[in-house]
């Protein structure tokens, strides 16, 4: 990501991935107001949750579960 606040966005980002959230989780999250970051819902929203399901299933274990 390139541009103003760029920054704030992909430490969110990063949160997220290291966590191994799904995208659903920064989707419906609460993010606080004014910041770029809150741009993630809107985007996040326009993901069909079948094809980002799919992709997990096809993802297998994650790594730390049993």
């Amino acid at each position: 990501m390139i541009g103003p606040e760029a920054g704030e966005v992909m430490a969110v980002v990063e949160m997220a991935m290291i966590a191994r959230l799904p995208y659903t989780a920064l989707r419906d999250a609460i993010l606080t107001h004014p910041t770029m970051t809150e741009g993630l819902n809107v985007l996040f929203s326009t993901v069909r949750q079948e094809k980002a399901a799919t992709r997990a299933a096809d993802a297998g274990p994650q790594r730390g579960h049993s």
